[in-house]
């Protein structure tokens, strides 16, 4: 009903010919209500955590291990994924091998491809939040690119409390990602959802929190 209301009202937003939602200017415009997955379910493509494990990071059921031996040390909840990478980077003394095996199943497994090469220099592993913060958004650019829309505005219709919040931005995969850095907000990583959910939520994390 909010895509038909915009078209009514605004003469610049049209029914899309192609992959998005509506046509803003005659270009594709895609549209996300709270909680929309970007592209296909996260769960089917998990990180391949075998790739981790000789830089001392494991999963264990619902749990993380870092290090070897007595010095052991575990993240409780498969949520803190960021967190976990943080304290393997830390601890690995492979420091560019870590990066490399992650790089790799952040490409391949999870399927981000050139988004991770466009995106990974800017995680600082020392801040978890900027680990958080980067796949969320290869996730984002990686669904921007794949479909090829120039627009996009992720709304909070579905969240109690609704106030009718947005966020957009247009042009390429880079603006985009560069635009809502600092604005989107996402759900938790996990080693079986580095494709997080955009929304407003208030368990999901801002960018800059």
């Amino acid at each position: 009903m909010g895509e038909l209301g915009m078209a009514l009202i605004f003469k610049n937003i049209t029914d899309s010919r192609g992959k998005g939602d509506l046509a803003l200017n005659g270009e594709e415009f895609e549209i996300k209500g709270n909680g929309a997955t970007l592209g296909e379910k996260p769960a089917a493509f998990p990180v391949d955590m075998t790739k981790l494990e000789s830089f001392g990071l494991r999963r264990v059921g619902t749990t993380y291990e870092i290090g070897e031996g007595e010095d052991i040390e575990i993240v409780p909840n498969k949520n803190k994924f960021a967190l976990a990478l943080s304290l393997a980077h830390k601890n690995t003394e492979d420091k560019k091998g870590f990066e490399s095996a992650l790089k790799d199943t952040l490409a391949n497994d999870v399927g981000h491809g050139e988004a991770v090469n466009a995106l990974f220099d800017k995680i600082n592993f020392d801040d978890p939040k900027t680990i958080q913060q980067e796949i969320a958004l290869m996730n984002l650019y990686r669904y921007v690119n794949k479909e090829q829309f120039k627009h996009f505005l992720a709304h909070d219709f579905g969240v109690s409390g609704g106030s009718g919040r947005y966020i957009y931005a247009g042009g390429s995969p880079e603006n985009i990602v560069d635009s809502l850095r600092g604005l989107a907000k996402f759900d938790k990583l996990s080693w079986n959802d580095c494709r997080p959910r955009i929304g407003f939520k208030t368990s999901y994390l801002e960018e800059d929190a």
